[in-house]
């Protein structure tokens, strides 16, 4: 099995070559917005509690939709995804932007107990780069030895990858101020494996 190392290694070449070749989406100004939710809860499935929360991902997406629109966009939401959703709407170049709910960590959504789509299956499934942002509105936790953001290799520009590095990110709505929690991770290319191993959450203890 490919390394940490290698696989980032291979990410990065596959995404210069589409950059190289102006492999990209349309422009946000005309493209579509994809908005995902994950079916998955950190509660148990058909209680109040688990109903509450998977409500509560339906609700944000939806809260979503309305504001592209109100903003002259066009959502394409994805409520309660697949695996297979997600690779559509990468694959798909009318879709520049992108937002993702749900449980997770700064590299990966949680689609099952056991199942996860993390930055390897976003950059397996990605045949071009988004123009516009990829917004993961999830817990932000570093769980891995190598914390790559989910989208960073979907997008053009890695400013355009906002997470919220934070172990926890429960919003009760999208005018929550701890939506200011979701902030850029990255700055500008080249991005290296030194700097995504170097990714901290702020005022966490070393």
């Amino acid at each position: 099995m490919a390394s940490d190392r290698q696989q980032f290694r291979l990410a990065v070449e596959k995404r210069e070559a589409f950059f190289a070749g102006e492999y990209f989406s349309v422009p946000p100004e005309i493209g579509y917005t994809a908005i995902i939710s994950s079916f998955f809860t950190d509660e148990e499935p058909d209680t109040e509690r688990g109903d509450t929360e998977l409500e509560s991902f339906r609700s944000e997406a939806y809260a979503l939709a309305d504001r592209v629109v109100a903003t002259g966009g066009t959502p394409e939401l994805a409520v309660d995804a697949s695996r297979e959703d997600i690779n559509t709407i990468i694959k798909d170049p009318n879709i520049s932007s992108m937002y993702i709910i749900g449980n997770g960590s700064l590299s990966a959504l949680i689609l099952a107990e056991r199942d996860y789509y993390d930055w390897i299956n976003a950059s397996d499934a990605t045949d071009h780069l988004k123009l516009g942002s990829f917004v993961q509105r999830q817990c932000g936790g570093l769980r891995r030895a190598l914390n790559v953001p989910l989208g960073l290799f979907v997008v053009s520009d890695p400013i355009n990858v906002h997470a919220a590095l934070n172990e926890e990110f429960y919003p009760v709505s999208l005018d929550d101020p701890v939506n200011d929690m979701v902030l850029p991770v990255l700055q500008s290319w080249p991005v290296t494996y030194e700097q995504v191993k170097a990714i901290r959450i702020p005022g966490a203890a070393e």
